[in-house]
């Protein structure tokens, strides 16, 4: 088993059923959305859930909401979201608007180039102006998060010599981890595939 309590430092341990290690990991601020572009709280207004459904983009958004930012559990389903579809590539990039108009026709128009010649995904617009996105650098963010939190149980599963696959059970914990999608956690590797 697997406890992971993830935060801006993200606690980790591992029992075999004999015994437990322990590591942390600095994962920084990108799942509290401190380090990202539109990132706020999980306060009312924040997107708290990304999904693409039938092709389209579907959000939750606390409170219900008109959407003002978004919040670690979002940035986290946005992510595996939009990798799922081919609109992030398997190097965490932004795929060209021709790639995106192949692979997902109905949100190609949502990945535009700001005046700033900044790459974003538009998550949510007000009067034709985006108001809500995703940039390249939010998903920069969150791999470098990730790839901290994912060595840490990594390196403890190898110090007990345990493969990734003999997990039985992973525990998400913390004010952020108790909402995060298993299944978008699993999408980008931040926890063992069950």
């Amino acid at each position: 088993r697997l406890l992971i309590d993830v935060g801006t430092n993200c606690e980790i341990v591992l029992s075999n059923g004999e015994q437990l290690l322990a590591t942390a990991a600095p994962a920084g601020p990108a799942f509290e959305a401190a380090s990202i572009a539109c990132g706020m709280r999980a306060a009312d207004g924040a997107i708290e859930v990304v999904q693409i459904v039938d092709g389209q983009l579907s959000l939750g958004v606390i409170g219900d909401a008109v959407p003002v930012g978004i919040c670690g559990s979002g940035l986290v389903d946005a992510v595996y979201a939009l990798h799922r579809v081919g609109i992030i590539d398997d190097s965490g990039r932004f795929v060209s608007d021709d790639i995106a108009a192949d692979v997902a026709p109905m949100l190609a128009d949502r990945l535009i180039t700001r005046d700033s010649g900044d790459r974003v995904f538009v998550l949510h617009t007000d009067d034709g102006e985006p108001t809500v996105f995703l940039s390249q650098r939010d998903v920069r963010e969150l791999q470098f998060a990730k790839a901290a939190i994912a060595t840490g149980w990594r390196l403890l599963l190898e110090k007990v010599g345990i493969p990734d696959a003999d997990v039985q059970q992973v525990l998400l914990a913390g004010s952020f981890g108790s909402y995060l999608s298993p299944q978008s956690a699993i999408g980008i590797g931040l926890v063992p595939k069950l």
